[in-house]
């Protein structure tokens, strides 16, 4: 039998379940065919409807996550927004002091580094993407998630890590992320107001035979063993085998919904894994999720890193931005480099001189997100214009245009602010003197 969709008239796409065997003589001879047909159309809609609605829990539940860490969160930014007020202060008083200004606008830039880094890891776990496998370094992983947890998590909880692992497994990554925050935020709630100790640790486990656990089939292998621990009251054993229904919740009304640990289940479930959860009344409580491993060690992700070298180069650029500051700034230090700049606060101006004296430039670097026109459509505009031009995609965020749609339009770099001036260089350089840039050579978004 087989599954084919057909386009009717007045009623769209419709799916049917095609079944046949063959009518025999006596004799062995086929003398026709059996066919049975069943309309699948409402069943498949329904599947479709049930995807939506799983999407749409496991954002809610990203969403109620962060909500429970924006107190710690907004703590965070601003520590990091005091020390830059601070540091700006003391770099305009020491204004002559060469020596001790540099310091203090050394320590600017570093918080500046604080506050992106945090950033980065808001929209890693709140972004609503189409799951993706590949091989995920859950040392890499874990490492970048405390980044987030530390920040959100009040001082009177210790966060202590215990990683014996760098082994990769085959998963999406933002929502591996999701499991790991919506393990912390729940063990956040189990000690808010008394304080504790949240450990989490990762090492590798092997099952020497298939074993059953909670109806799940666990095939024998390796695997790797992520636990969160914390010292809270613990659950009580007449609700531990509710804890992973949907909306089942012990917090009060209005502190959740009780979402959480069902999306977990499904996610890990969906990636072949599975978890335990132990909890002793008064002293704390235990999650393990097992995830198969990818077989290989995947390498441990690091921040990319350029020589700097000789970043000067030559060439006219046309640099758009609604906002005057970014303009200012990388304007000042292009041409510090070598370039001559042309920078453009409106889309449309930009696009008329582009359109008037399309020769008279080298590279295009747009923003994305701006009033009147967006970039992709300015580079659009101007790719229609010069097709060999070079264009340089600069986002703050923006999710509906990914670094996919990006390269399909025909442009050449797709970069997430803020932009490190090094790296604007690297790019410019290697796009003006080769015509293309390596992946390595992009910053991480």
């Amino acid at each position: 039998h087989f599954e084919m969709s057909f386009d009717l008239e007045n009623e769209g796409t419709r799916w049917f379940d095609i079944h046949y065997a063959p009518e025999k003589t006596p004799s062995g001879r086929i003398n026709g065919f059996y066919t049975l047909t069943i309309d699948l159309t409402e069943k498949k809609q329904a599947q479709e409807e049930q995807a939506r609605l799983k999407d749409r829990l496991r954002q809610a539940q990203k969403m109620e996550a962060i909500g429970t860490l924006s107190g710690g969160i907004a703590h965070d930014f601003n520590n990091i927004l005091s020390g830059i007020f601070g540091y700006s202060e003391l770099a305009k008083i020491h204004i002559k002091d060469p020596e001790k200004a540099t310091e203090y606008i050394k320590r600017i830039y570093e918080g500046a580094q604080r506050a992106s880094s945090l950033i980065e890891q808001i929209l890693t776990f709140s972004r609503q993407t189409k799951p993706s496998r590949q091989a995920v370094n859950l040392f890499s992983l874990l490492t970048e998630a405390l980044k987030l947890i530390r920040s959100s998590f009040p001082s009177n909880i210790e966060i202590r890590e215990v990683f014996n692992s760098k082994a990769s497994v085959l998963a999406d990554s933002t929502q591996i992320h999701q499991v790991i925050m919506n393990l912390c935020t729940n063990a956040l709630h189990a000690m808010a107001s008394s304080g504790g100790i949240l450990t989490i640790s990762l090492k590798e486990v092997n099952f020497l035979e298939n074993e059953i656990h909670q109806d799940i089939q666990i095939m024998k292998g390796g695997y790797a063993l992520i636990e969160v621990r914390d010292t809270g009251p613990g659950i009580s054993e007449e609700i531990r085998d509710k804890i992973f229904d949907p909306y089942f919740t012990t917090k009060e009304v209005g502190k959740g919904t009780g979402l959480g640990l069902a999306v977990v289940n499904g996610i890990i479930k969906k990636h072949n894994g599975f978890i335990k959860l132990s909890s002793i009344p008064g002293k704390g409580t235990r999650f393990k999720v097992y995830l198969p491993l990818a077989g290989q060690d995947g390498p441990v992700q690091k921040n990319d890193t350029h020589e700097n070298g000789d970043l000067t180069g030559h060439g006219t650029i046309m640099l758009v931005d609604d906002e005057a500051a970014i303009i200012e700034t990388q304007q000042a230090i292009l041409e510090r480099h070598g370039y001559r700049v042309r920078g453009f606060d409106s889309v449309i101006s930009a696009l008329e001189t582009f359109r008037e004296t399309p020769d008279q430039f080298d590279l295009v670097i747009t923003d994305m997100t701006m009033p009147q026109m967006t970039g992709d459509i300015l580079s659009k505009e101007i790719l229609n214009i010069r097709s060999e031009i070079p264009v340089v995609m600069c986002t703050g965020y923006h999710e509906a245009f990914t670094k996919e749609d990006a390269y399909r339009l025909g442009i050449s770099a797709y970069i997430r602010k803020p932009v490190m001036a090094s790296e604007m260089l690297q790019i410019v350089r290697n796009l003006l003197e080769t015509g293309s840039v390596k992946d390595s050579m992009l910053p991480k978004s």
